[in-house]
């Protein structure tokens, strides 16, 4: 297994980590964390680099993690509470608090995000392209003009050897979705040398790229005003994230296996930038809405089978004008190791709250770790991270904290785990509240708060002939309420109903 190259970490954070990893042999240490001082979302399996049983045991708690994988928040309550964006495959609905439904108001939406003023919403869409004018009507002048190149590139590689050897060994480069428009490109300019050399090609059967737009829409009176794109990408957009003052939008995006960090100006006129290559999937934004806070890897040499380590980072991206402008390098605020579904969440209070697995060095297999923390860094008071979940209850909530979701007045956290398990944990206290044991079927979304004292989640209920049926509910000072019944069995079908 390679060392990891520390040269982007703090050496303040992590200094000697670089020399412990060393002195124990490199294998192990490089899965360490600088604790003391990234379907959709992919996530490498560190296991792999372990020997024997080592790897073995860390595998299952990684395993955990990857059945979350394609598991996105599908209702998204307003700020204000009065409304939520519900996603029913890929139809965008509205409904409010006691369950009204309205029509079905756009298609292709796989993303949305509220703005604060409760008024406008961020929306990512989704198509597949299946020639190259149809791709290149979305894209920008530059992104257009970077696949003519790296398509003229990968043309000369087909020239020069196996065309079957060259697209394999192109799509195990993580970047599927580009290598998909490449071939779109030269198949369909007319490039006759290209479409001889890939006549026989499987890649070329039922050929396509996903395109990912970004848009931003206002809600009135339960209709939809769709704005102009703001961003169009190729590949899935994963999380999309408002900025407080509404200056920006920020949202990741993977164009294969690699999840990139960008963020555009709310109002257009300009490219989106990027922030950060590779990134966790779930980043946040200061509570003054100019910077972000994101987790990304340390070393972007690492294989599959490599631990990553990672830093968790925040970077400024909006200038006094409130424009988007990205400034100087990052500032690395801790060590971890790389997840691709790693969330970050930032409290008004400066805090930035994150979740990770723990590793102490020494260990023996049986103390490997197989839960996540969740922990708490106040860069601007302390040094050091705290751990917020005590060790007594840590048990009473998901092995991956993967998805957890701050209440609005940042009291509570509410986490989704495996097999629709939901709970919530008081920040102040430690305490956990189980709002739904796991169950026999996968979580469907992500829980999302309506207000600081309710909880909106999929709940599921097992009939006496052990039939599942799932509702949506809204959790409150421990009772639930079902709002859900009455919606049609197309909403059901594409949001209850789905494996």
């Amino acid at each position: 297994m390679k060392t990891p190259d520390y040269s982007r970490l703090n050496p303040e954070l992590c200094g000697g980590f670089r020399q412990k990893a060393a002195d124990i042999g490199g294998g192990l240490a490089t899965a360490a964390t600088c604790a003391e001082g990234r379907g959709r979302a992919r996530t490498e399996i560190p296991g792999k680099s372990f020997p024997g049983r080592f790897g073995a045991r860390w595998s299952v708690f990684c395993f955990l993690v990857l059945l979350a994988g394609c598991v996105t928040q599908r209702i998204v309550w307003s700020p204000d509470g009065k409304q939520a964006a519900v996603i029913a495959g890929d139809d965008l609905y509205l409904c409010d608090p006691e369950g009204n439904l309205s029509s079905r108001l756009l298609s292709q939406v796989s993303i949305v995000a509220w703005f604060r003023d409760s008024r406008r919403l961020a929306i990512a869409r989704g198509e597949s392209c299946t020639n190259w004018i149809q791709l290149a009507a979305a894209l920008s002048p530059q992104t257009i003009e970077s696949i003519r190149r790296s398509g003229a590139e990968l043309l000369s590689k087909l020239q020069s050897g196996d065309p079957n050897e060259i697209l394999a060994a192109e799509n195990r480069t993580g970047e599927k979705e580009l290598v998909a428009a490449r071939l779109l490109f030269l198949r369909d300019e007319d490039h006759g040398a290209a479409l001889k050399l890939l006549k026989d090609a499987p890649q070329l059967k039922d050929l396509k790229a996903n395109l990912s737009t970004l848009v931003v829409a206002r809600v009135d009176n339960g209709h939809l005003e769709v704005g102009p794109v703001l961003a169009a990408e190729i590949g899935n957009i994963e999380e999309v994230r408002v900025s407080p003052n509404a200056a920006a939008i920020a949202y990741t995006v993977s164009p294969g296996e690699v999840t990139r960090l960008s963020v555009v100006d709310v109002n257009g006129g300009q490219p989106a930038r990027v922030v950060a290559t590779p990134a966790a999937v779930y980043p946040d934004w200061s509570p003054d809405g100019n910077s972000l806070v994101y987790i990304t890897a340390a070393n972007t040499n690492s294989g599959a089978a490599d631990v990553t380590l990672a830093v968790l980072a925040r970077r400024r991206v909006v200038n006094e004008n409130g424009r988007v402008e990205i400034h100087g390098t990052q500032d690395e605020l801790a060590g971890l190791l790389f997840n691709g579904l790693a969330r970050v969440r930032c409290l008004r209070d400066g805090r930035i709250l994150f979740a990770s697995e723990e590793w102490r060095l020494p260990v023996t297999t049986n103390d490997l770790p197989q839960r996540q923390q969740l922990f708490a860094l106040d860069p601007e008071r302390q040094s050091t991270l705290t751990r917020l979940v005590p060790h007594g209850t840590q048990e009473q909530l998901p092995a991956s904290l993967a998805y957890f979701e701050v209440s609005p007045d940042e009291k509570r956290v509410a986490v989704g785990g495996d097999k629709s398990m939901v709970a919530v944990f008081t920040l102040a206290s430690g305490n956990v509240e189980l709002v739904q044991a796991g169950t026999d079927t996968d979580l469907k979304s992500i829980p999302c708060w309506r207000s600081a004292t309710e909880l909106c989640y999929i709940a599921v209920q097992t009939a006496n002939t052990n039939q599942h049926r799932a509702d949506v509910a809204l959790w409150q000072d421990g009772k639930t309420r079902l709002i859900s019944q009455r919606w049609p069995e197309s909403v059901r079908k594409g949001l209850l109903d789905q494996n």
